[in-house]
C-alpha cells in the first residue's frame, strides 16, 4: 500500500516538473495569497484526479478521453482570454472576489488544465491496475501539490516585482498556449491545416490585442486617479506644515508674504479640489521673513517626496511646484529649476547652501 503511494507521488511529481500546472501555480502566486493558491491547487487536483480514478476504475469504456481533452483545450483558451477581461471597477472586483474567490479560481483552472493531461491519463492508467484507489488518489494529489508548492514559492517571490498588467498577459499566454497545444494534438489533421491555424491565431491575436489595449487605457486612468488622490493627500499634509511655519505677524501681509501666498494657493487648491495653478509670478515681490529653518526644510522634504511619488504624473503647473519654489525662496533666496532629476536638483541647492543640500539628501525619500 505504501509502495503504491510513493510510486504515484513520484511519477506525478516528475511528470509535473516544469509543466503548465507548475507555471500556473507560479502565476497565481503572484496575485493571490500563498495559502489560497496552495489550497486551490489541492482542491483542483483532488477533483481532477478523483475523476481520473473513477474513469480508470469504472468508466474508461463509457466516456471517450478524446472528448475530455477537446473540452479542456477549448476551456483553457477561453480561460486565457477571460484573464485579460477588463475589470469594471474596484467595487466590481470586490463583488467577484466574494462571489468566486481565489480558491475557486485556482481550483477551477487546475481542474480544467489537467483534463486529458498526461498526469490525468497516467492516473487513469495507474487506477486500472491498482487494488487501492484511495491510496493511489492520495499519492497523485500529493505529487501535484508538491510541484505546485514549488511554483507557488517562486511566484510569491516575484509577485511584487511584476506589474499587474504583465501578470495578466503572462497568465493569458500560458492558458492560450497550452489550450491551443491540446487542441492541436487532439483535433484531426484536416482541422489543423496552415490556413485554419492562421485564421485561428489571427482571431486570438486580434481579441488579445483589443483586451490588452483596454487594460492599458484603464490602468493608465486608474494610476492617474491614484496619483490625483495622493497629490490631494500630500497637499493637506503640506498645508499643515505651512500653517505651522507661519509666525502669525501682527500686521499680516497675506499674499504679499511668501508664506501667506503659499497658504492662499494651497487653500484655493483644496477648496476647488484642483491641484493645477497659475505659474509662479516672478514679477511679484514677496516679503521674506525669518522663519523656522527646520520647519521650512520639513515642508520642502514633503514636497520632494510628493513629486517623487507622483512620478510620470507630476506636472510643472501643479500647486506643489509653486509651494516648492516658495520654500526655496525662504531657504536660499532663489527658486531652483527642477527638470526631474533629484540628483541635479541637490547639486543646484548645494551651490547656494551645502548644509541644506546635505540635510535634504539625508531626509527625503525622493533622493534615496
Amino acid at each position: 500500500m505504501l509502495l503504491e503511494f510513493i510510486k504515484a507521488l513520484f511519477l506525478i511529481f516528475v511528470a509535473e516538473l516544469g509543466d503548465k500546472s507548475q507555471i500556473l501555480a507560479m502565476v497565481f502566486a503572484t496575485k493571490y495569497k500563498v495559502r489560497y493558491v496552495l489550497f486551490g491547487v489541492f482542491v483542483g487536483a483532488l477533483l481532477n484526479h478523483s475523476l481520473a480514478v473513477i474513469l480508470g476504475t469504472y468508466l474508461s469504456d463509457v466516456i471517450p478521453l478524446g472528448l475530455i481533452q477537446l473540452l479542456a483545450g477549448l476551456l483553457f483558451v477561453f480561460f486565457g482570454l477571460w484573464s485579460l477581461k477588463l475589470e469594471d471597477d474596484d467595487e466590481g472586483e470586490e463583488v467577484r472576489e466574494v462571489k468566486f474567490g481565489p480558491i475557486f479560481t485556482v481550483a477551477f483552472a487546475f481542474f480544467i488544465g489537467e483534463l486529458g493531461d498526461k498526469t490525468q491519463l497516467a492516473t487513469i492508467t495507474l487506477s486500472t491496475e491498482t487494488a487501492y484507489p484511495l491510496v493511489l488518489l492520495c499519492g497523485t494529489v500529493s505529487g501535484m501539490v508538491l510541484t505546485g508548492a514549488i511554483g507557488i514559492w517562486i511566484g510569491s517571490k516575484l509577485g511584487d516585482k511584476i506589474p499587474e498588467l504583465m501578470l495578466k498577459i503572462v497568465s493569458a499566454i500560458v492558458f492560450i498556449f497550452f489550450g491551443s497545444l491540446k487542441l492541436y494534438d487532439i483535433l484531426p489533421g484536416e482541422y489543423t491545416t496552415m490556413p485554419i491555424l492562421i485564421v485561428y491565431f489571427s482571431l486570438l491575436g486580434s481579441l488579445s490585442y483589443i483586451l490588452i489595449k483596454k487594460n492599458i487605457e484603464a490602468d493608465r486612468e486608474t494610476q492617474y486617479k491614484k496619483a490625483a488622490q495622493r497629490l490631494y493627500e500630500y497637499t493637506h499634509q503640506i498645508k499643515d506644515v505651512i500653517d505651522d511655519i507661519c509666525i502669525g505677524c501682527d500686521m499680516c501681509l497675506k499674499s504679499n508674504c511668501v508664506i501667506g501666498y503659499t497658504k492662499e494657493i494651497i487653500n484655493i487648491a483644496l477648496e476647488s479640489n484642483q491641484n493645477h495653478g497659475q505659474k509662479y509670478n516672478k514679477n511679484k515681490t514677496l516679503q521674506l521673513k525669518e522663519f523656522d529653518k527646520k520647519k521650512v526644510i520639513n515642508g520642502l522634504v514633503l514636497t520632494l517626496d510628493c513629486i517623487h511619488e507622483l512620478g510620470d504624473f507630476y506636472s510643472k503647473d501643479f500647486v506643489i511646484q509653486e509651494v516648492r519654489q516658495a520654500l526655496e525662496l525662504i531657504l536660499i533666496q532663489k527658486s531652483v529649476k527642477f527638470d526631474g532629476s533629484f540628483e541635479d536638483y541637490i547639486q543646484k541647492i548645494k551651490e547656494y547652501d551645502k548644509e541644506i543640500a546635505e540635510e535634504l539628501k539625508g531626509r527625503s525619500l525622493s533622493l534615496d
